[in-house]
Order: C-alpha cells, then structure tokens, then sequence
C-alpha cells in the first residue's frame, strides 16, 4: 500500500517543478511573484514556493529582494549550451540564413511544442529591409492558422486541435471540417501556402520536416502579401523544400552518442534529479540512457527514475527513442529558444562576485578570456566596503603576463600561448624573462591560485584563482589589495575565499564535455 499511496505523490512533485521552471522560462526576467504563480498554475503557496527555494538553490531560479522569482543563470548555461549541442540548433541558423538571402523573406524552424495544439519558433532569420515580422525564437506559433502551423498539422492530422479555434484575421479558418480538408490538399502538395491567414499582410509557405529524433517541424519562407506574385510561387516553394531537405539531412547525420559516465553524487532531491536530466541531454541532447539505465547514471533507483523519466515524457521534456533511449524533448527545445544562444559569464556569476566582496570587504573583479583574440578583459568589479583600495577598470584589458588575474589564466592555456605572449614591461617586478614566466605558471598551475606583488600595480597585491568551463580555462576572479595591508594569514584566507568564489562560478557554467559524434 506504502508504494501505491506514495506514487502519484512524487510524480505530481516532478511534474510540478517542471510546470514552475516552465512558468518561469515562459516571463523571462519580469518574474513571478509567490502568490502570483501559485494562481496561474492553480497550485498551493506551499507547494511553489517549496519548488522555487528548491530551484533557487540549483541556480536555475533567482530571487530579487523582493521576493520575486525569475528564471536562474544555471537555465541560461543550459539553454546556451544546447544551442551549440543539438543537431537542429546547430544546423538551423546557417540553412535559415541561405534560405532568407535567396528567397528574400524571413526564414524560420517551427517546432511542434510539446502540448501538441501549438508550435513554437524554434530560430529564425529575419529579412533584411524595413518590414519585419513580430517574432521571435521561443514565441508560440498556432497549428490552424499560418503556413507552419498547417505545415506541422499536414503530419499530425487536425485532431491534435482544440474544438474552439481563434480568429487572427478574416481569412482563419476555424471551421473544423473546411480545415481537415485543407490540410489533406497540404499533405497531397506537400507544402502549405498561406496568405493573410495569421497576419494579415503576409504570406508564408513552409514545408514539414519529420525529424529523425522524433520531432515534427516545418522550414517556412515568409514575405509581404503585396510582394509576392502567383507566378514566384513555385520558386519559393523549391527553395523552402530546398531548406527543408539539408536541415533534415543534417539533423540525421549527426549520430547519437549515447552519455556515458556515473555522476559522482547522487541527486537527492527532485529539483537536483531534474537538473541531472536536463545536464544529461545537454550533453547528449540526441540520446540518453532511460528506464534503470538512467537511474544507474543519475545514482537513483529505478522507481525514482522510471518516475522522473515519466513526468518527464508527458511534460515533452524527453521524447522515447525507437531504441529504447530518450532524446530531448519539445519542451527543452522550446527553453533553449526562449532563453537564447548565449550568456555573459560576468552577469551569470554577479552575485557570487557581490558575495566575495560583501565576505571580504575587498574590490573584486572577474576577467574573462577570448581564446581566438588571446587576450584577457575585466569584464567586472564590484566596489569592496575598505577605504584605502584599488580601483579597477571594467573593459580595461588585463595582461596575461603581469598581474595574479592574467597570470592565473595564462597557467592553464596552451604552451603555443605562452610563447606568444608579449611580455611587455609594466613595473619593474613584471616578469619579461620567458623560462622565469613558465616557471612561475608552473607554480600556479600546481596551486590552482596566483598571487603577484607589483607586476602591473606599483605597491599593489593581486590574489587570482581562474575559473572553467567544462574544463577549458575562461578567466579568473581576482581580488587586489595594497601590499603594505597583506600578511600571510590574510593572504590565504583571502586566497581560500577567492578560491571558492572560482570554483563556484565554474560549477555555474559547466555541465560536461560534449560527446563524441559518429
């Protein structure tokens, strides 16, 4: 009885965080108050709140003073990471980029969302000119009007469809019957042309893509109604297949690999084994281990994962694979679109900085390192409460070769760096002799931290620790204090919290090495 009691239970707790973590994804930065949330997704206080302290811990939430809740700068790591790691992410953008110079028109993915009765823009390409359309990655797309969308219903049959349907413009079709039909001539012709029937001055023809994974998307061309003539129809139409046919070949010949590895401590609490799933797609966003397999990697057992992987299918956050794995779902595609391809290390990590100056009293600054230009830049300083201090510059470029910060980055890149590296005099304790520099990183290297007296500030202390991502070195954070106010016990617990924040911050932004494909 204890186990039938217990059940729905945890299933309603995975999929109640889920629900909030979409929920919060879906407001972008306004956020969410308790009570606010807890009435829109017709829930207890109790329960959100719980959900959101829980999120707010893993960092894929944040709370302001307030008490508002936005999404977390763990979600944005994800979300970025995935754009690089998903064949359709990765492969989308330049196959949109070709379809919208060569046909002149914005160009964008659809995918089916993971409700079944609406998509969702998965990347987009604008037009080039003063006429854009409104949309943007993330934003929801209707199934019954608009090319996509019939696009998509032309492979799923119109039941997916709720029996009322709204009107965007005079020319939607609502009428269930007129519509069915319609979609039968799509599927015959194999694209959909629609012209005013979402917006009213455009017209958009897509064509639907079955992904291998399991996905069902379209590939659209859309352009202003007063521009396109019948007779360039078919034109377009054999661009848009163009487009259709290389996103679909690119997406399957980009193998799964399945994730491999144990992670090295279990996840205890519903939120952790969430967030271990979406790091485990991330990772390998094409497949991943499910039934006992993936308790086995998560360190859980098999009724908590079979629990977790179910939520996790009726929420579209993993879709079954033919081979018995799972692959990422629309709901985590959608996330990666609505929370972009990118993040800024310095304003993900703020509050970890704010938290070493408020335990230090010291000014704090992160740099943050450019492999292709090989240079170091402080990309951010919080202000320390001390009187007597140094002030440092945001934007300013940070040395590699003198100082704790640049020093601290350069002990981890590679020797052909190193040799590169002008070694410029800045004071007179800069290092400008090559082999004493390789020394010195060596030292760093084995300490995992950097001090350096005077080497770019006269009278100055620099105390640095660098900070990775997925084991690649991105930058350090970095504190400076007048030499004259250091002694050794202060330099190492300086050195110890300093350390800390670094390995806080490569926590944040690290999720794993990307697998092998093929």
């Amino acid at each position: 009885m204890t186990t039938d009691t217990s059940t729905p239970v945890t299933i309603a707790g995975n999929d109640r965080i889920i629900q909030v973590l979409d929920a919060l994804v879906r407001r972008g930065s306004q956020g969410w108050g308790v009570r606010e949330l807890s009435t829109a997704l017709d829930a207890s206080r109790t329960t959100v709140h719980r959900a959101l302290l829980g999120l707010a811990d893993s960092e894929l939430a944040a709370a302001d003073p307030a008490g508002n809740y936005s999404i977390g700068p763990r979600a944005r790591v994800h979300a970025a990471l995935l754009h690089r790691r998903h064949p359709l992410l990765v492969h989308a953008p330049s196959i949109l980029e070709t379809l919208s110079r060569t046909a002149d028109a914005t160009a964008l993915v659809g995918v089916l969302g993971p409700d079944d009765d609406q998509a969702f823009v998965a990347a987009i390409r604008e037009r080039e000119g003063p006429m854009r359309y409104q949309f943007h990655a993330g934003a929801p797309l209707p199934l019954h009007a608009g090319a996509v969308g019939r696009a998509i219903l032309s492979v799923t049959g119109v039941g997916v469809l709720p029996e009322e349907l709204p009107q965007y413009t005079e020319r939607t079709v609502t009428d269930h019957a007129v519509l069915r039909r319609e979609i039968e001539e799509i599927t015959v012709r194999g694209f959909a042309l629609s012209e005013g029937q979402h917006i009213p001055l455009a017209t958009g023809i897509a064509v639907p893509v079955r992904m291998p994974d399991g996905l069902v998307a379209a590939v659209s061309a859309s352009r202003p109604r007063s521009e396109v003539q019948e007779a360039m129809i078919p034109d377009l139409v054999e661009c848009v297949r163009a487009a259709a046919r290389d996103l679909h070949e690119a997406v399957a010949a980009s193998s799964p690999h399945p994730a491999a590895g144990v992670e090295p401590h279990p996840a205890r609490s519903a939120v952790e084994r969430l967030e271990k799933l979406v790091e485990l797609l991330v990772r390998s966003p094409t497949r991943i281990p499910s039934g006992a397999a993936l308790g086995r990697v998560l360190r859980v057992s098999s009724i908590t994962s079979s629990r977790l992987q179910s939520s996790a299918e009726v929420a579209g956050l993993v879709l079954p694979r033919p081979d018995g794995g799972l692959t990422s779902g629309p709901l985590l595609l959608r996330w990666a679109a609505t929370l972009g391809a990118r993040f800024d290390v310095a304003v993900l990590a703020h509050e970890h900085l704010v938290a070493l100056a408020s335990t230090t009293g010291e000014t704090v600054g992160m740099a943050l390192y450019d492999a292709h230009t090989e240079s170091a830049t402080m990309a951010a300083v919080i202000e320390g409460r001390k009187r007597i201090g140094y002030t440092i510059a945001e934007g300013s470029e940070v040395p590699l070769h003198a100082g704790a910060a640049g020093k601290a980055i350069l002990a981890f890149c590679d020797a052909a760096v190193v040799e590169r590296v002008s070694l410029a005099p800045l004071t007179a304790n800069t290092t400008t002799d090559v082999r004493r520099l390789r020394a010195d990183l060596a030292d760093i290297t084995r300490a995992g931290s950097a001090v350096a007296g005077g080497e770019r500030i006269p009278e100055a202390l620099g105390i640095a620790a660098p900070i990775f991502a997925d084991g690649v070195v991105r930058g350090s954070v970095t504190i400076t204090i007048p030499r004259a106010r250091a002694d050794s016990g202060s330099v190492e617990q300086l050195l110890d919290e300093v350390r800390r924040t670094a390995r806080r911050v490569s926590t944040l932004i690290s999720v794993g090495p990307e697998l092998p494909v093929g």
